[in-house]
């Protein structure tokens, strides 16, 4: 029993020997350094620009509520000459008047939709000017072993 004692006090003098001298030790030093820096990294650089990706994301869906309360109109209003748009303009609902080219539809596979893959199904539209534009009718869910839909999306 004296023996154990003897140990107790030795280890108790040394703990009261170190005290708070422990955490000044070089791991701990470094340790609180690196944790200064990444905060410091963190609030600086990350917080600002996770603000500002937040801020974009509002201006988008904005912009999309608006283009939603204002009828569609013709594509010539909305597209230039060169098929390009103004910014603002960019979710506008159009009118295409003209027809689908389902005999040139393609797949496009392994585009994640709702955690998935799926297949987004391509098909041009032929409007009545002669210009061809390119329309994502939706998707397909591939079947058993990821083995695409058969036939065109377009009939169904």
């Amino acid at each position: 029993m004296a023996v154990s004692s003897t140990h107790e006090r030795r280890y108790e003098r040394a703990a009261q020997k170190k005290g708070w001298w422990t955490f000044l030790r070089p791991g701990w030093v470094f340790g609180v350094l690196a944790i200064i820096a990444f905060s410091y990294f963190s609030f600086t650089f990350l917080a600002p620009w996770q603000l500002s990706r937040d801020g974009a994301i509002v201006e988008r869906n904005d912009q999309i509520e608006a283009a939603f309360e204002v009828e569609p109109v013709p594509a010539e209003e909305v597209f230039d000459a060169q098929g390009s748009i103004e910014p603002e303009e960019e979710w506008a609902r159009v009118i295409l008047e003209g027809h689908y080219l389902p005999e040139d539809e393609v797949l496009m596979r392994n585009r994640p939709v709702d955690s998935s893959s799926a297949f987004h199904a391509l098909t041009p539209f032929q409007l009545n000017s002669g210009e061809v534009i390119l329309v994502n009718r939706g998707f397909q869910p591939p079947f058993e072993g990821g083995v695409p839909p058969d036939g065109h999306p377009a009939d169904r």
